[in-house]
């Protein structure tokens, strides 16, 4: 890379070649309405692990669903504090084998956990929902960008699935988990293997998510541009703007960039999925 390429689109009119996606409260979001609920003495609680009673009981000593529910949130916390504080990524197994193992079980704990994080993946993987304007609006994208997805997200096939079951996936010439990495945004690292997966320069890529640490600072801090979905107002430096919904990125870019500063259409690049 020389110096200067990786701001190179930052010039007048000159807008970005490639387009990268962050998926959580970006392009889809987990509607808790959807999670699956038990109800315990009158009253109703989310539980995101079907038959939880059953899997703890393969392990000693003997505890209740209620009273694991509640460790797991106190050793969560300090497992998401390392991620956050390292910018690791631990997968969704590891996390639950972590958790039993703090919690003096004994038994097969990596079978149990495995058990646990596929349980618990297929109940977010159900709660997930697109709104409603935000796939049209990719598949404008895509016809001009190439794009690719970068998520944090600490079970890869799980993710793969939900861009699968909301019908995003074709979008994407390059999609990269935090779980495939074992890092985490706001790590470089990530955004360069995205960048790399469209054959393009950092500064030649437009970073779009809803994280001002992860998205944003994350993106800039790496070389690429970035736009921040968020409905909250405020200064969005060092974003280029804050938008309310990622459905209107196709007319913000041509409104920042003109026609002129648009990326020729995709399809006579010669490029396509991957």
């Amino acid at each position: 890379m020389k110096a200067g390429d990786e701001h190179r689109f930052a010039v007048e009119g000159q807008g970005p070649r490639g387009l990268i996606f962050d998926l959580f409260g970006t392009l889809v979001s987990i509607e808790i309405s959807l999670l699956p609920r038990v109800e315990d003495e009158g009253c109703s609680r989310v539980e995101t692990i079907p038959g939880l009673d059953q899997l703890l009981s393969r392990l000693r000593p003997r505890m209740s669903a209620e009273q694991f529910s509640s460790r797991l949130m106190e050793v969560s916390q300090a497992i998401f504090e390392e991620k956050r504080r390292d910018n690791v990524e631990i997968t969704s197994v590891k996390r639950f084998e972590m958790v039993l193992e703090a919690m003096g079980f004994s038994g097969d704990l990596a079978a149990v956990a495995m058990e646990m994080s596929s349980r618990h993946m297929q109940s977010l993987r159900g709660a997930v929902v697109c709104p409603r304007g935000r796939r049209e609006a990719l598949r404008e994208l895509s016809l001009r960008y190439p794009m690719a997805l970068l998520s944090n997200f600490d079970h890869a096939a799980t993710a793969r699935a939900i861009l699968a079951d909301t019908g995003l996936l074709e979008f994407f010439r390059q999609v990269v988990i935090s779980d495939d990495m074992a890092l985490r945004k706001p790590d470089p690292h990530l955004f360069f293997a995205a960048c790399d997966g469209l054959n393009l320069l950092p500064g030649s890529c437009l970073h779009i998510g809803d994280s001002f640490v992860e998205d944003v600072q994350g993106a800039v801090a790496a070389g690429l541009r970035a736009v921040w979905i968020h409905d909250g107002g405020g200064d969005p430096s060092p974003a280029l703007d804050a938008l309310n919904d990622v459905s209107e990125l196709p007319g913000w870019l041509e409104r920042r960039f003109g026609k002129a500063g648009l990326a020729k259409p995709f399809s006579e690049t010669g490029g396509g999925p991957r």
